[in-house]
């Protein structure tokens, strides 16, 4: 952990959208990584039918998804290949979108493996209503990213953006409100937080000097949980550095080792 890695910031981002919002914040956070000077991928998860949350005779609903559909869908490779990975859905109860929890199945065997420890992981959502579930939405998609070990980015104050607005963005991750029947387009802000997070403020600054969890010299899983180890990972900016909090397991699931370092010469 003292120097850049020589293969840059890979970045992988990854939506579920339905009327669009959620896949113009994915297109805003991909163009904060590749703006900060990733290599960035966007994908989409696989479609889930019949679709009983939205009116699939409306005319935005069908275009949205012609376009949608377009997208190259997700695998295991992407996660493998990127050093940041940013998933988002639209909100479910609170909860990530079913197609979204799918595939997260589907790359179960990448925590077997450890594959993506050191990773780093951040999260966006678009609700219908400012109290609809966002942030519930948000964390809920940035607890498999602890379960595999990976480093969690989110949106420091420091973003103009995230004090002004009055609407989506959170400092868990990127959000939009489109209203009960989706018909509100994300706003300045909401953008504006969605590049930040993207950006070099996020997961793209991050990825940049993360890697394989040999960098990070934690082992991978072994067998169950109870048996194996696993890692999670906040960092936050300070004046002078980068905090990171390190949370290891070993053994027993609920024996948990903390330690809080200064890495000044990695961020």
């Amino acid at each position: 952990m003292t120097s850049i890695d020589p293969d840059g910031a890979t970045v992988c981002v990854i939506c579920d959208s339905r009327y669009g919002s959620t896949l113009a914040l994915a297109r805003e956070i991909a163009e904060g990584a590749g703006s900060g000077g990733a290599r960035v991928r966007l994908c989409r998860v696989e479609l889930s039918e019949p679709e009983f949350s939205v009116d699939s005779e409306r005319a935005d609903y069908r275009e949205a998804q012609r376009i949608y559909r377009e997208l190259p869908r997700a695998t295991a490779d992407d996660l493998r290949w990127a050093k940041g990975i940013v998933w988002g859905s639209p909100t479910r109860y609170g909860l990530m979108s079913t197609p979204l929890r799918a595939f997260i199945d589907e790359v179960a065997p990448l925590w077997r493996e450890g594959a993506l420890i050191g990773k780093v992981g951040a999260a966006f959502t678009s609700t219908g209503g400012m109290h609809s579930g966002n942030e519930m939405t948000l964390l809920s998609l940035l607890l498999p990213f602890m379960q595999h070990g990976m480093i969690i980015a989110g949106v420091p104050h420091s973003v103009p953006a995230l004090v002004r607005t009055r609407k989506g963005g959170s400092p868990y991750g990127a959000s939009a409100v489109t209203g009960f029947d989706g018909t509100l387009s994300v706003d300045d802000n909401e953008k504006a937080i969605a590049r930040a997070l993207g950006g070099a403020g996020g997961a793209t600054g991050r990825a940049g000097t993360s890697g394989s969890r040999h960098r990070w010299n934690w082992p991978a899983p072994t067998g169950s949980p109870e048996k194996g180890h696993a890692s999670c990972f906040f960092l936050w900016p300070q004046k002078g550095g980068t905090k990171v909090a390190c949370i290891q397991s070993r053994g027993p699931i609920n024996t948990f080792l903390w330690s809080l370092k200064s890495c000044h010469s990695v961020f």
